[in-house]
């Protein structure tokens, strides 16, 4: 029959779990119905050992929780559930007060002017990549978004200082390109011989009432500078003068229409035209249509012509 030292004993019989997370540990004590849990770090079971009352459980390494139990002079190995609790408090006020190198945490504002001096910086350095490579287009538009996003930043006091040359850039190199796309250059077969065309159409009028202005070396037939249209062709009555502009500058330029009908008016001297319209940036054209008397001022944004993209012929030799 047990005594009643044993129920005693039994009574207070202590189960000590011990559980390793990376630098700190888990202990379950539990006295009787009581049980309390203290953890440290997440990490792999160590070992469980048990221990009767009166016999001296192992230490357990409690890595930041045991200095939080010295806080409170409670020796380790002798720890009650009462003690625990106290402990859990205390590691409480190490983090609050009793570590002298703690410092409080930012604030919400703070935490949020953080972020948005992180987020400003990042992409300034993605704008000063985009003019180390030479990408305009998508600098003005990183560069603009720093502006509107972070008016008052460093960043944007940076790119206050290259953004307006690189708009400037951006612009006339844009316009070249728009400029240069309106010409198309081609080298074709035509009525026995080989034909080198520079065409570009009339910015006015614009659809289907657009009239092609073409330059052409011909193998045969030399060269030829002439309206094209898509109706019935132009009003001139033997040799006729078509009233221009070139740059604003009036102009008088002599044209003749095709005997054999086609919806063309034919330049007299397509090289005194050529000369003018390698300096020019817009031409202007006043003509008559066929299709009911009409007038019309046709517009030609001649700024991008290539020379060098209109191909020269050699004469076709005849055997």
């Amino acid at each position: 029959m047990r005594s009643n030292a044993d129920i005693a004993a039994t009574s207070l019989r202590a189960s000590w779990t011990e559980t390793e997370y990376g630098g700190g540990i888990a202990v379950r004590e539990t006295f009787g119905r009581e049980s309390v849990v203290m953890e440290g770090f997440s990490g792999n079971l160590r070992s469980t050992q048990e221990a009767d009352a009166g016999t001296v459980a192992p230490e357990p390494r409690l890595g930041p929780l045991y200095g939080s139990v010295f806080c409170l002079g409670v020796p380790p190995m002798n720890l009650s559930s009462r003690y625990f609790l106290s402990a859990l408090a205390c590691t409480g006020l190490l983090l609050a007060g009793c570590s002298p190198s703690g410092a409080p945490a930012p604030s919400a504002a703070q935490q949020q002017a953080q972020a948005k001096a992180a987020a400003a910086a990042r992409n300034l350095e993605t704008y000063r990549q985009l003019l180390r490579i030479g990408n305009d287009q998508m600098a003005m538009t990183m560069g603009k978004d720093i502006l509107s996003r972070f008016p008052d930043s460093a960043a944007a006091s940076e790119v206050q200082k290259t953004l307006p040359a690189i708009e400037k850039r951006y612009r006339e190199n844009s316009e070249k390109q728009r400029l240069a796309a309106l010409w198309l250059y081609q080298v074709s077969p035509m009525a026995g011989g080989t034909q080198s065309t520079a065409t570009i159409y009339s910015s006015q009028p614009s659809g289907n009432s657009r009239v092609r202005l073409v330059l052409r070396r011909h193998t045969s037939w030399g060269l030829n500078v002439f309206l094209y249209g898509s109706g019935h062709g132009f009003v001139c009555r033997g040799n006729c003068t078509v009233i221009s502009h070139v740059d604003g500058k009036l102009e008088h330029i002599k044209a003749f229409a095709p005997s054999t009908g086609e919806p063309a008016l034919m330049i007299r001297d397509g090289k005194a035209f050529i000369a003018m319209l390698k300096k020019a940036s817009k031409i202007t054209m006043d003509v008559t249509l066929r299709d009911n008397d009409k007038k019309e001022q046709l517009v030609y944004e001649v700024g991008g012509f290539n020379p060098d993209k209109w191909k020269t012929l050699g004469k076709r030799s005849n055997k």
